[in-house]
């Protein structure tokens, strides 16, 4: 594929492949027997090792493989107790989330994915809930994401903000950690998404300011990585889906994401309304 204009997103070559990686939050249940299983530490290793032991690629404690592995971690945002379900008290639930390596968008990526879902739940009692979500991240390899291309998505998903939110259940639409482009005050416009889309015709680090203001992460479409400093990651995180040990589900998410920068993309001379509609 070649592109043109000004977006070079999606030029193919070794370097210039899109990628994608996936968080993956969910909750581990099991029967306490003995006092080191109250500690996620023990929980999380014993992840490691089952997926090690199945030639899965892992991180250990210390994150040595960086974005080339898996990674299993916790997260303070998950309530293994949390949203209102009946709990079986007898036993412990341990929060847990699972952090793809760098995955090419293609079978190769999505086989990986099937792969290491089939294997936690093979081998660990697991759940999902209302707290836990699903967090896609969009790149473009080891290379930068071009301006035009920021720009083009941040209004294709403010001008279909509506349309992406039906797909979700209740929980995930204006939820507290995947907040939508109009919470923005920028983009609360009373003529419409279109014309808040008009609002992000600006160059990286204002369009940026604008769907993720005072540099919030915690929203449906987080774009601050590819401005921060300290970020190893110059990925775009999309993060409105709800928990989820489907690998289809996942995949579906995935590919839906992936549909979504191809058409920034594509629309690389004008707003992304101005080609889809």
């Amino acid at each position: 594929m070649k592109a043109s204009g000004k977006c070079t997103m999606w030029l193919d070559g070794p370097l210039r492949s899109p990628t994608f990686g996936v968080e993956i939050e969910f909750i581990v249940r099991h029967q306490q027997n003995g006092l080191q299983d109250l500690y996620q530490p023990h929980i999380h290793e014993q992840l490691r090792q089952h997926l090690s032991d199945e030639d899965v690629k892992v991180n250990s404690i210390y994150g040595t493989h960086g974005y080339s592995a898996w990674t299993v971690t916790g997260d303070v945002s998950i309530l293994p107790y949390g949203d209102g379900e009946d709990i079986n008290r007898s036993l412990t639930h341990t929060a847990v989330e699972l952090i793809s390596p760098v995955l090419p968008v293609g079978p190769l990526g999505f086989q990986e994915i099937h792969k290491v879902v089939a294997l936690v739940q093979v081998k660990f009692d697991v759940k999902v809930n209302q707290s836990t979500g699903l967090h896609v991240h969009v790149g473009n390899g080891s290379d930068n994401i071009d301006d035009q291309c920021i720009q083009n998505l941040a209004q294709l998903v403010t001008v279909f903000q509506y349309q992406i939110d039906s797909i979700h259940p209740d929980s995930r639409i204006n939820a507290y950690w995947a907040m939508p482009p109009s919470s923005s005050a920028a983009l609360r416009v009373s003529e419409g998404p279109f014309a808040a889309a008009e609002v992000l015709q600006r160059d990286e680090r204002e369009t940026i300011g604008l769907i993720n203001p005072g540099g919030e992460r915690a929203v449906a479409y987080n774009f601050t990585n590819l401005v921060d400093p300290w970020s190893g990651k110059r990925t775009i995180e999309f993060r409105q889906h709800q928990g989820s040990l489907n690998a289809e589900q996942i995949v579906a998410w995935a590919e839906f994401v992936t549909a979504l920068r191809f058409a920034s993309h594509a629309s690389h001379r004008q707003a992304p309304f101005g080609r889809l509609l």
